[in-house]
C-alpha cells in the first residue's frame, strides 16, 4: 500500500523526546524533519513541507502567541499531534483548537505510530475523529475559548498545576473569576478536598470576619461556636471573590494567615493551624487602592504571586461561535429547540460591547433560544432583542442615589437571614456614603480643602475632623 504521509515535522523542547520520536518513526518508514525551535517549525510550514506536524505545546512564536494557532491559520488541513507536558491542556478540547489528537507526556510511544498509521492508511481522517467526545470533554473543563488570550490561560493554568502558589484573578464581573478558581482547584494537588468559595461584596463588612474565621462561644451575641469557612477549607482551596471588599481590619487577619498559616477565630485566644490554598479575584484595580490606602500593600503583595487576567468577551470576540454553540446546546431541550445562528447574527454579536460578558451572552442566549425555537436566529432578531438589552440596562443605569442606596440595603438585609443586623448600623451606612463623597469632592478640588468644605456645604474645621475619622486620602495635583 502507498503510503500517504511522506514527511512528518517534529517540533519538542525536549532533546531525548524529540530524539525518540524521530528515530521511531524512521524505522516505521518515515521521513522526518525534527527541530527544537518554533521558528524553523514555522519556516517548514510556511515552505508548504510536511504532512503531519507533531507539535510541543509549550512553544509560541516569536511574538508569544499560540503556534499551534498559527499553523490552523495557515495550514487549516495539516493534521497536528500536540504533545502536552500536563493534561489540561490536553483538556482543552482537541475540536475547539482544530488538533487530530493531544497526548499527554508521558505518552505511548505506540500509540503516537498508530495516529501516524491511522493517518497513513487514509485520505479521508479528519481531525478529533480518533478523539474522545469532545462534549463529554467541554462538560469537564469549564473554560472555553481558543484566543490568543484563553490560550495563555490555559498555559498558566498548566504551569501551576503542580505549585500551591497563592493566585489573584482580575477580571470584569461575568468573564469567570470563579470557573478559572475552581479550575485551578481541580487541576492541583488538593483537587480531593473542598473547594470553598466566598463572595466578600455580598456580606455586610461587619460579618465578614465570622464568615471567613469563625468565632467562639458567646462572641456577636451567638451562644455556640462557629467555624468558618476556613476551617471548611481546610486541605483545599478557598476562593475570596472581590478581595477589595475586605475591611482593613480584616487584611490583618489575612495577612497573618498568608505569613504564618494560622489563624485566630473571632474571641481565640489559641491560634489554629491551617493548610489551604487561597485564591482571590477583583475587578477593581489593587494597587489603586492600596495608593489611596484603602487596601494594605503587604497583603498586595502576598496576595499578587501569580496574577492571572481574564479578558473581556469584547477583546476575545473569536471566542463567541465557540460559547454560542455550547449555551445552545446547554438549553436545547425537548421543548426548546434552537435554530442556528446566521452569519450576519454571528457578526452583530461580535461588534455588541457586552459589558456583562459571558453571564450576559449565556442569559442572551437563553433568552433567545426560549422565543424563537425552530427557525434560524437573524440579524434581525439579535437587533431587535440587543435594543430590548440596552433599554433595560439604561433603565438600571438612569436610577437615582436613593433607588441605589435602597438596592443596596435590600441585599444587606437579605443577607442576614433570620437575624438582625447588629447596632449601630446608622452611623455604619453614614460612614460608607460619607467617605467617598468627600474623597470625590476633594479630587475634584485638587486637594484644596477649603473649596471642598465650601462644596459640600460644612465648615473647614467639620472636614478636617472627617478626613481624620474617615481616613480620607487626600488627592493633589492636576485632574
Amino acid at each position: 500500500m502507498d503510503k500517504i504521509v511522506k514527511k512528518i515535522l517534529v517540533a519538542e523542547g525536549d532533546r531525548s523526546i524529540r530524539t525518540v520520536i524521530s528515530r521511531a518513526l524512521s524505522r516505521a518508514g518515515h521521513h522526518v524533519r525534527s527541530t527544537s525551535s518554533s521558528s524553523e517549525l514555522w519556516k517548514w510550514i510556511s515552505e508548504g513541507q510536511g504532512e503531519v506536524a507533531i507539535v510541543d505545546a509549550t512553544l509560541t512564536t516569536k511574538n508569544g502567541t499560540d503556534l499551534v494557532s498559527q499553523i490552523n491559520h495557515s495550514r487549516p488541513k495539516l493534521p497536528i499531534i500536540v504533545l502536552s507536558t500536563n493534561r489540561i491542556l490536553s483538556e482543552v478540547t482537541d475540536e475547539q483548537r482544530n488538533v487530530f489528537k493531544y497526548l499527554s507526556k508521558p505518552f505511548d510511544l505506540d500509540e503516537l505510530i498508530g495516529l501516524i498509521r491511522n493517518l497513513t492508511n487514509s485520505k479521508n481522517v479528519k481531525p478529533n475523529q480518533n478523539t474522545k467526545d469532545s462534549k463529554g470533554v467541554i462538560d469537564k473543563f469549564p473554560l472555553l475559548g481558543n484566543s490568543p488570550a484563553m490560550q495563555e490561560i490555559y498555559r498558566s493554568l498548566a504551569r501551576l498545576t503542580n505549585s500551591d502558589l497563592t493566585v489573584i484573578i482580575s477580571g470584569e464581573s461575568g468573564t469567570g473569576r470563579e470557573l478559572l478558581a475552581k479550575a485551578l482547584h481541580d487541576y492541583s494537588q488538593r483537587r480531593n478536598s473542598l473547594f470553598v468559595s466566598v463572595k466578600l461584596e455580598s456580606i455586610p463588612s461587619e460579618l465578614i470576619a465570622k464568615e471567613i474565621f469563625g468565632h467562639e462561644q458567646g462572641v456577636l451575641a451567638d451562644k455556640v461556636t462557629s467555624q468558618g469557612k476556613l476551617h471548611l477549607a481546610e486541605n483545599g482551596t478557598l476562593f475570596l471573590d472581590e478581595i477589595s471588599n475586605l475591611p482593613l481590619e480584616e487584611q490583618a487577619r489575612m495577612l497573618k494567615l498568608l505569613r504564618e498559616n494560622t489563624y485566630n477565630p473571632i474571641g481565640g485566644k489559641t491560634p489554629i493551624q491551617s493548610n489551604v490554598r487561597i485564591i482571590t479575584a477583583t475587578k477593581k484595580n489593587l494597587r489603586s487602592l492600596v495608593a489611596q490606602g484603602l487596601f494594605r500593600e503587604d497583603l498586595f503583595y502576598r496576595l499578587n504571586v501569580v496574577p492571572l487576567r481574564l479578558p473581556p468577551l469584547r477583546e476575545r470576540v473569536e471566542d463567541i461561535p465557540i460559547l454560542l454553540q455550547h449555551f445552545v446546546d446547554l438549553f436545547h431541550t425537548s421543548k426548546v429547540s434552537p435554530g442556528p445562528f446566521s452569519p450576519e447574527a454571528i457578526s452583530r454579536l461580535k461588534a455588541y460591547n457586552w459589558p456583562g460578558n459571558i453571564r450576559e451572552l449565556k442569559n442572551f442566549v437563553q433568552r433567545v433560544c426560549t422565543l424563537y425555537t425552530d427557525e434560524v436566529i437573524t440579524d434581525n432578531i439579535i437587533k431587535a432583542s440587543l435594543l430590548d438589552t440596552y433599554e433595560n440596562q439604561k433603565e438600571i443605569s438612569e436610577d437615582g442615589l436613593a433607588q441605589t442606596i435602597d438596592r443596596h440595603l435590600e441585599k444587606y438585609f437579605t443577607a442576614h437571614k433570620n437575624t438582625l443586623p447588629a447596632s449601630g448600623l446608622y452611623e455604619r451606612i453614614l460612614r460608607e456614603i460619607e467617605r467617598p463623597l468627600i474623597s470625590r469632592t476633594l479630587a475634584a478640588t485638587r486637594g484644596n480643602q477649603i473649596k471642598a468644605a465650601e462644596i459640600l456645604g460644612i465648615n473647614r474645621n467639620t472636614l478636617r475632623a472627617k478626613i481624620r475619622k474617615l481616613d480620607v486620602p487626600i488627592a493633589r495635583g492636576s485632574r
